[in-house]
């Protein structure tokens, strides 16, 4: 054997060596986080686990999500209420807080910048309602008692546009 191959020989060994030291010291980090885990877990799963409220809160300490026995309600990153959900449903504000939709037992309803609801569906159908909250067009049950004529009509399905007045100014089936 010549020094060349002794030398080839010798740097292969040494990588070897290199490797095994690394894969050793690998085991030995897994057996001790293996250990920690262990460690750090209770012996025994509580059967319940009691608490007036539980707060999850972002990196910075800030809550962001809060469940009581009312509800959970999701806080955004300036600490205003974006989303809740309680026994009376669920209910979701823009980034000012103000307007937004909401699901219920009642209904669905969508509110504007002002808190005015624009859309609403309910169990007798869908509405629209203008910037001042009256209504301005129905699909389904159609039931109204036009302001001007004081007259009340019923009809058990159909496409309704009122006036600003609620008198119906277009309808169908008629």
């Amino acid at each position: 054997m010549n020094v060349n191959e002794l030398s080839n020989r010798l740097e292969r060994l040494e990588r070897e060596n290199r490797r095994m030291k690394r894969a050793g010291l690998a085991v030995v980090a897994a057996a001790l986080a293996v250990a920690c885990i262990g460690a750090a877990t209770p012996d025994e799963i509580p059967e319940v686990v009691k608490a007036r409220e539980f707060q999850l809160t972002d990196d910075k300490g800030w809550v962001r999500i809060l469940m009581t026995a009312n509800g959970i309600t999701y806080v955004d990153d300036k600490g205003d209420p974006r989303a809740s959900m309680d026994t009376d449903g669920f209910m979701y504000w823009d980034e000012n807080g103000k307007g937004g939709a909401s699901m219920s037992a009642r209904g669905i309803s969508y509110s504007d910048e002002n808190g005015t609801t624009r859309a609403g569906m309910r169990a007798n159908g869908i509405s629209y309602f203008d910037e001042n909250g009256k209504i301005r067009g129905h699909l389904g049950v159609v039931d109204f008692v036009g302001e001007k004529t004081k007259r009340e009509s019923h009809y058990p399905a159909g496409v309704a546009l009122f006036d600003e007045d609620g008198d119906v100014i277009w309808m169908a089936p008629q």
